[in-house]
């Protein structure tokens, strides 16, 4: 087996066992069995399992990113200076995430994997999570702060806080259908679900501050 080759099976056993056994129920010798490979090689190319679940996350989510980030970029290039619509603005934020975990089956394990490690990883998840989010929350939040204006900034930071929280449920959780009645929520195709998505965000973005809010901005 070439050593570059390595790394990316370390990954692709690492996604499919914390998918299916959580990360928690995934040591590091489940996953250099399932790898065909030694305890060493992960502790070389990765160091710990922490840093392992950030590498598979980054794997997937980094393309995700980048398809984030060429949109706004020409999102602000046509906007010419303008506020640009917030279902605009959410549209490229989600939509990549979308096709993410809707293309075939590397997408639906992703998916998997994500709901599990959102409940059961705890602070590992929190923090792999962020550092992913990082660079995308800093470019887009001065954008949305300009179209939601005069909302406060830090309620604006608030508010993509909350929809962070209801994009990785709806991405972890994009093939099962909701819970029982009186809110069984039909499957619906990629588009509608995305459409839904923008459309329940931004009128929770465009929401008025709350009336505490107002008072803390003004003291």
């Amino acid at each position: 087996m070439p050593a570059t080759d390595t790394p990316e099976r370390i990954l692709d056993a690492a996604e499919r066992l914390f998918a299916e056994r959580g990360v928690d129920g995934s040591s590091l010798r489940a996953v250099t069995r399932a790898a065909g490979v030694n305890l060493a090689a992960i502790h070389y190319h990765f160091g710990s399992k922490e840093a392992l679940l950030g590498a598979v996350m980054a794997r997937r989510i980094e393309p995700v990113n980048q398809a984030r980030l060429k949109r706004l970029e020409e999102l602000v290039g046509a906007a010419q200076g303008e506020a640009i619509p917030v279902e605009a603005l959410l549209d490229a934020f989600l939509a990549p995430a979308m096709r993410l975990v809707t293309s075939g089956e590397r997408g639906q394990l992703f998916a998997q994997m994500l709901s599990r490690a959102y409940w059961e990883a705890g602070e590992a998840f929190r923090e792999a999570a962020m550092t992913q989010l990082r660079e995308v929350a800093e470019r887009f939040g001065p954008e949305l702060a300009r179209s939601l204006a005069p909302l406060p900034l830090e309620e604006v930071a608030v508010r993509f806080h909350y929809m962070t929280g209801v994009v990785l449920q709806e991405l972890a959780d994009p093939y099962r259908e909701r819970r029982g009645p009186p809110f069984t929520v039909p499957e619906a195709d990629p588009e509608t679900r995305l459409e839904r998505l923008v459309t329940f965000l931004a009128a929770g973005f465009r929401a008025p501050a709350s009336s505490r809010s107002r008072e803390e901005a003004t003291s």
